[in-house]
């Protein structure tokens, strides 16, 4: 006889990243060409590259959700989130980090273990999102898992 718990779909639980992780990224994005980022992006990312400012915005950060079937999801900046292949077709995506996030659903979904959310920037002003974290994290889960994503949100 199958059990009830077989018909329910397992909640992934996620967890926010520590409140100085990531920072190096904030470095990473401002060393690309001019330009590839919009204006807002680049200035907020200034901003950020001060420790100090950047572990405030992680503490105020809040969650919100990133699905596969949301109509923006192609507009969010710094991501392959939208790209269908996922992370498995996808040859841009390291085999290392694939095993890695994989192994990470598989726990989250048998409950043994959560997800580190990933981390974006919102522009309230023009609503444009961008990645500053955990582009194969959230491109698994949206495109592989078809699940809808916890992300960590600085708004700005």
């Amino acid at each position: 006889m199958l059990k009830f718990k077989s018909y329910i779909e397992e909640e992934i639980k996620y967890h926010d990243p520590k409140h100085d992780a990531e920072h190096d990224e904030v470095r990473t994005q401002l060393g690309v060409p001019k330009g590839a980022y919009p204006d807002h992006v680049v200035k907020q990312l200034q901003k950020l590259s001060n420790k100090k400012n950047y572990v405030s915005a992680m503490k105020n950060a809040k969650t919100t959700y990133v699905h596969h079937k949301d109509k923006d999801l192609g507009k969010m900046g710094n991501t392959d989130a939208a790209d269908k292949r996922g992370i498995h077709k996808n040859p841009d995506i390291e085999k290392e980090k694939r095993d890695r996030v994989n192994s990470q659903w598989k726990k989250a979904k048998k409950g043994e273990g959560s997800i580190e959310k990933p981390i974006i920037l919102h522009h309230k002003e023009t609503g444009h999102k961008h990645l500053l974290a955990g582009n194969t994290r959230l491109t698994s889960g949206v495109q592989d898992q078809k699940t809808k994503v916890a992300v960590h949100t600085i708004e700005y």
